[in-house]
């Protein structure tokens, strides 16, 4: 019992600390807001810069090209809150949490509320996908945003993020993937790609950071050659 209570202690510590890292950098947006926003009011979007590279695993460049991306997206989207309620612009920057306290607050782990998903698609998806296909045209601070690009599980299992069409010889040939599957709901995939390799495909549309439900798990793979390994992923 002492050790069952243990893990359990454990798990629920594991749980919430990440909800208490979002926090810490809201108040310290707050107090940055409160001391420096006159003279310099984007000190106020530091400490998200920070909190995007700790959730998203991302290198500080790449969180920083994330949140240049992301203010401008949130401030237009908001804006009509703002003015009708007159917040303060020190305190817009505080926007930049909602989307990481929604998905942290969120009851159940694997499902959305209809505001969670709302957030997510129109709020968190949109930068997210744009940093992805920029740095992967550009090269900016690497050739991928989020990474690794793929972390072989197993022999029959390889997880990854989002697979773009450059990224399909090196799952064929390097990691012998032969099936992918794709939880990405805003992008079916490299499908031509897919097709040249003879990898197989089936694509699950799930709300980022949710599950599948076991309706899509019921689903087949079409199509191709059979391969060593399958590859599950989606854009984060």
């Amino acid at each position: 019992m002492p050790s069952s209570a243990k893990g359990n202690e454990s798990a629920t510590t594991q749980a919430i600390a990440p909800l208490r890292v979002a926090l810490l950098g809201m108040f310290l947006s707050a107090v940055l807001a409160l001391f420096f926003a006159q003279d310099h009011p984007y000190l106020t979007a530091v400490p998200c810069v920070l909190i995007n590279c700790f959730f998203l695993q991302i290198s500080f460049f790449h969180g920083l090209l994330f949140s240049l991306i992301e203010i401008p997206w949130m401030m237009l989207l908001f804006f009509p809150i703002q003015y009708i309620f007159r917040i303060p612009c020190q305190y817009a920057f505080f926007w930049l949490y909602s989307p990481i306290l929604i998905i942290l607050a969120r009851r159940r782990k694997d499902r959305h509320s209809l505001l969670g998903r709302l957030f997510i698609t129109y709020v968190w998806d949109p930068p997210l996908l744009a940093c992805i296909w920029l740095v992967a045209h550009t090269g900016w601070g690497g050739d991928r945003f989020l990474s690794p690009f793929a972390s072989v599980i197993d022999e029959d299992v390889v997880m990854g993020s989002l697979p773009l069409p450059q990224d399909v010889p090196q799952l064929a040939k390097d990691f012998g993937v032969g099936a992918v599957v794709n939880m990405t709901r805003e992008y079916a995939g490299p499908l031509v790609a897919y097709a040249q390799h003879g990898i197989r495909h089936l694509h699950l549309p799930t709300v980022d950071t949710a599950a599948p439900t076991l309706e899509q798990v019921g689903g087949r793979a079409e199509g191709g050659r059979g391969g060593s390994r399958a590859n599950l992923g989606c854009e984060s």
